[in-house]
């Protein structure tokens, strides 16, 4: 059955010579596996740019429950994407941030609240140039809708191991009490990291963290 919807791109997989698993994130269906066939001209209507980390497309798709891979029949990049498009750094971004959540949702079913929040990160980033504190606020953010955010600052286990010098940068960031210099910001996007890996152990690690923080640090 043919459906309309949203989607943002988390991971994109060589499947075979002529095709990908296409990992999106839909607004009716939550997170689904595609398969997508390797454009071969112009005219093709899934083309790469399309396939973006953190895209935010229209897409047309072929959706039956109870199969593992799901069809795309056609998409395209939202107006809101735009501006990612034009820009290197913005892209590294997107980049990061579809790399941690795709190795933390777990959601199969849709969810219109979280997929909201992704797509006003979306809008932030494609309207703002300065974007040195996102990673973070993105980081702080994200954590609410998985249930780990430090609500409980004095009694958190994690923050409780950490040096006085690593607490003191952490429940800066938290408290948004202090403004971070740039050797802070990059320690924080760790710590961060590394918080989020105490909670949610089977994450792994985040490739794309060394560039985000060279970028952006």
């Amino acid at each position: 059955m043919l459906h309309s919807t949203k989607g943002i791109v988390l991971r994109l997989v060589q499947y075979k010579d002529n095709s990908y698993i296409a990992e999106i994130f839909t607004q009716k269906f939550g997170k689904v596996s595609f398969s997508v066939h390797r454009p071969q001209s112009k005219k093709a209507s899934i083309r790469n740019y399309h396939l973006m980390p953190f895209s935010l497309i229209d897409m047309q798709i072929e959706y039956k429950e109870n199969r593992d891979i799901q069809k795309i029949c056609e998409a395209n990049l939202s107006p809101e994407y735009y501006a990612v498009v034009e820009s290197p750094v913005k892209q590294l971004i997107c980049q990061f941030m579809a790399e941690v959540v795709s190795k933390t949702i777990e959601r199969n079913n849709a969810d219109e609240m979280l997929f909201g929040y992704f797509t006003s990160l979306i809008n932030t980033i494609s309207s703002e140039n300065n974007l040195g504190k996102f990673p973070l606020d993105f980081l702080l953010g994200y954590a609410q809708y998985l249930g780990i955010y430090p609500d409980d600052k004095e009694s958190n286990e994690f923050i409780s191991l950490l040096s006085v010098a690593d607490r003191e940068v952490l429940l800066s960031v938290i408290n948004e009490d202090k403004e971070l210099n740039r050797v802070d910001r990059r320690r924080a996007i760790h710590l961060l990291l590394k918080y989020y890996q105490y909670f949610l152990p089977s994450m792994g690690t985040i490739k794309s963290l060394d560039v985000i923080t060279d970028v952006l640090g």
